[in-house]
């Protein structure tokens, strides 16, 4: 009897032991789509400031078309005034219609990558969850260490930023499923 239960224990074990590495390439994953999901979001930002200034620069213009057609004594097709004292000055370069299409077209197609990739990257944290409870569903006591999340003062760019971000979530739900939780310094768990 004995026998057999410690077979079905090395099992279970051998078992354990296999979800460990697919459980690390779920992380490495997660940790891919957490950077391509910044580099969406800063593309997304840039695409959006260059529709925004595009659409400036277009209505900013509009005044100058219209002013560049006016003729004295002929009713001006905003306000039906016949005198045109300071008509407004046309910029040296307008974008036209198409083109402020084109901008908002890229900042749409940008923004629904950006979508994607976030997307992909919660659907990657939520295998690492579902590993992670499986794991625990199948063990008598489930350490886990987290990855080391702080700041430490630096001036980090967005895309780190974004990942400790991300890595704080994920440990703060491993640590809303714990029966408890030690925080080791140095290799010495402190109580």
């Amino acid at each position: 009897h004995s026998t057999s239960r410690r077979q079905r224990q090395m099992c279970k074990e051998t078992e354990l032991r296999q979800k460990l590495p697919l459980l690390k390439k779920e992380e490495q994953r997660r940790d891919d789509c957490a950077r391509a999901f910044e580099e969406s979001r800063q593309a997304y930002q840039q695409a959006a400031d260059a529709y925004l200034a595009c659409n400036e620069a277009f209505l900013l213009g509009q005044a100058g078309i219209l002013a560049r057609d006016l003729e004295e004594g002929s009713p001006c097709p905003v306000c039906g005034a016949l005198h045109h004292p300071a008509p407004a000055a046309l910029p040296e370069r307008t974008p036209d219609q198409a083109e402020v299409k084109a901008a908002r077209r890229r900042r749409d197609e940008a923004e629904a990558e950006k979508d994607r990739r976030q997307q992909l990257l919660l659907e990657a944290e939520t295998r690492i969850m579902e590993g992670i409870c499986s794991l625990e569903s199948q063990c008598a006591l489930l350490g886990i260490v987290p990855g080391q999340v702080r700041l430490n003062g630096g001036d980090y760019d967005a895309g780190t930023r974004s990942y400790i971000r991300l890595l704080g979530e994920v440990n703060c739900r491993i640590a809303a499923m714990a029966q408890e939780m030690v925080e080791v310094v140095v290799g010495i768990p402190l109580i």
